[in-house]
């Protein structure tokens, strides 16, 4: 009896143990309500969305490449990082000079070449799985935005192959040192980071000097959105009539408003990985480097919005 009481008088709310109460309680149990907190639950991380995201396929795997030292020379280093570009992500280097020569071949392109392969094939299926051409299945929802994505680029990459090709077979090791001045013979799924980070810091310092230097008019206005784009090269905009000029404004302009409709239809911006996000506003003229994901978001989240409020390519030429 006395124990039940003395139980019972635990259980209550203003309840102060004392020596006698101890006694009855085990030493793990007394070790527990010491030591025990309460943590709060981490929200969880939001799921990728297969309608809105193209295979992985489409996009250059991760690639680890050397940083050079202030001790190392300028042809030894690019040599190495040559060398690095032969190696995929969990491939170990090589320690004799058999794998040495073995690895010669620069295996990271050859990977981007077949996955180049891997999803013309790909869109091959999708394009005989439509019962419609692609702007009734657009329409009527048969055709997502992932898939889009995948014919676009599947087509993009397959064109700049044979240059792309000529170019590796001719410079083998150095070919990431001559693609970097020549990005637009090199299929997307084949560029490394430094290349890609590098094309991204020249478009958003020509865009932020276009800004400075746009002309009145419509023809300065139209130069400043092809420039801040990238659809055309700079010496070309001195001698091609407007006319020709906004035939490729308008066909981004086509491009843009398929894709955000898409991308609204099938999920939003939330069910994007952190590169489709950085993808999606490259392609729409926005500053992408030094900014946090969630601010990515937030910006390409605006601009559905102002596309659905009316604006087009308004959106350009506004900060």
């Amino acid at each position: 009896m006395a124990a039940r009481s003395i139980a019972t008088r635990i259980l209550r709310p203003s309840f102060r143990p004392t020596q006698q109460h101890l006694r009855f309680l085990s030493p793990s149990i007394l070790h527990h309500r010491t030591h025990t907190t309460t943590t709060e639950p981490t929200p969880p991380e939001p799921t990728p969305n297969p309608r809105v995201n193209p295979p992985a396929s489409t996009l250059p795997p991760p690639l680890d490449l050397p940083t050079r030292l202030p001790t190392d020379s300028l042809l030894p280093f690019l040599f190495k990082r040559g060398k690095s570009c032969a190696l995929t992500p969990a491939q170990p280097p090589p320690t004799t000079k058999t794998n040495l020569s073995k690895n010669a071949d620069l295996i990271f392109y050859k990977s981007g070449l077949k996955a180049v392969y891997t999803n013309t094939l790909a869109a091959r299926r999708v394009r005989a799985s439509l019962t419609h051409d692609i702007p009734t299945c657009l329409n009527s929802g048969h055709l997502t935005r992932a898939n889009y994505q995948l014919l676009r680029r599947a087509s993009h990459d397959l064109r700049r192959v044979p240059p792309f090709a000529l170019v590796f077979l001719l410079c083998g090791e150095f070919t990431p040192l001559v693609v970097l001045a020549m990005s637009g013979i090199v299929p997307r799924v084949c560029r490394v980071p430094v290349q890609i980070r590098r094309d991204r810091e020249k478009a958003e310092v020509r865009r932020r000097e276009s800004r400075a230097s746009v002309k009145h008019g419509v023809r300065g206005k139209t130069e400043h959105v092809v420039r801040s784009l990238g659809l055309l090269p700079g010496w070309m905009l001195r001698w091609l009539p407007n006319e020709v000029m906004w035939w490729f404004v308008r066909r981004w302009m086509h491009y843009v408003a398929v894709d955000d409709r898409l991308l609204r239809r099938d999920g939003g911006v939330d069910g994007l990985v952190a590169e489709e996000v950085r993808l999606a506003l490259v392609e729409r003229g926005r500053d992408v480097l030094g900014i946090a994901e969630e601010v990515l978001r937030g910006d390409l989240e605006r601009w559905l919005r102002r596309g659905e409020e009316g604006e087009g390519i308004e959106r350009v030429l506004k900060p």
